[in-house]
């Protein structure tokens, strides 16, 4: 038998197609703040970004909001130098007490690595200390990627996670003093238009539905994947077709993901996998074995 090698050093994945909202975003010069609306690509945008200051050689730092996030960066720039705001000050300083510490020994650390340009995502969820982090970082230009109308961290509960609340629409008043240029994108891939409409009504801002048809799944929200199994095995009882999505093996990882019966209209899964996704119907657990039944 003939042995074959294939060689997959030269290959070249391919980028999903932008739009021209995208596509003017990604080639922006100079410093740019680029508002998003829900399902806009932010992700393809930075990924796209960053790949084509990498092929130009413009030296990138990418700031991200999660591990995740940055892990998915990696994954498709390996040459990336992409981390969450922590990881990235804890690169540069050490570890010693807490998140706090450790953010404020940046700041005030010299010297500091100086970039090209610094890429941020997520910037609605900045706290004010990230964002005097990112005013600390020496930069020719800033590459700005959020929605103010996306800030979840923005009530005194946040203090339990981070420093402090998030900014929210500030971060984007903060970020127009260096960033001349403001763009936004109002193409959605994840919403059909009557949700979006919705949302105009709320915050007037022309978003448009992209690609998105109706949608026929029902979707079963829980707190934990225990709760799931526990409606995974009642709707096996009742011989009900569904989805189980369950835990990631690793940050980065999509869900993997088990179906029972025969083209299944019901997905249940936990509330952090829902990013992206888009229902006809959505039940919350603490209700949901009284709307099965019936």
């Amino acid at each position: 038998m003939q042995e074959i090698t294939l060689d997959f050093s030269t290959f070249t994945p391919t980028r999903p197609k932008l739009s021209e909202e995208q596509r003017q975003a990604r080639d922006s010069k100079g410093s740019t703040m680029v508002i998003a609306c829900p399902g806009a690509g932010k992700t393809e945008v930075v990924i796209q970004r960053v790949e084509k200051n990498l092929q130009e050689g413009v030296r990138t730092l990418v700031l991200l909001f999660s591990r995740a996030a940055a892990e998915e960066v990696r994954d498709r720039c390996p040459t990336a130098n992409a981390h969450t705001i922590h990881s990235y000050c804890w690169s540069k300083v050490g570890w010693k007490n807490n998140y706090s510490d450790l953010l404020y020994r940046f700041i005030f650390s010299e010297p500091k690595e100086s970039y090209d340009e610094v890429i941020i995502d997520e910037a609605q969820d900045l706290t004010p200390l990230q964002m005097d982090v990112i005013f600390s970082i020496p930069k020719a230009s800033v590459f700005a990627v959020g929605d103010p109308y996306q800030s979840i961290y923005i009530g005194e509960w946040a203090r339990s996670i981070f420093d402090a609340p998030s900014l929210g629409l500030k971060s984007f008043e903060y970020l127009s003093k260096v960033c001349r240029r403001e763009l936004t994108i109002t193409g959605s891939r994840r919403s059909t238009q009557d949700i979006l409409d919705l949302l105009n009504n709320i915050y007037p801002r022309d978003l448009q539905s992209v690609t998105v048809k109706g949608l026929d799944t029902t979707a079963v929200i829980a707190r934990t994947h225990t709760k799931l199994r526990q409606c995974s095995d009642l709707l096996q009882t009742m011989e009900i077709s569904h989805t189980l999505y369950k835990q990631r093996r690793k940050v980065s990882a999509e869900p993997s993901k088990e179906v029972f019966g025969h083209k299944p209209k019901i997905d249940l899964l936990v509330a952090h996998h829902c990013k992206g996704k888009q229902y006809n119907r959505v039940f919350i657990h603490a209700g949901i074995l009284f709307h099965l039944r019936k």
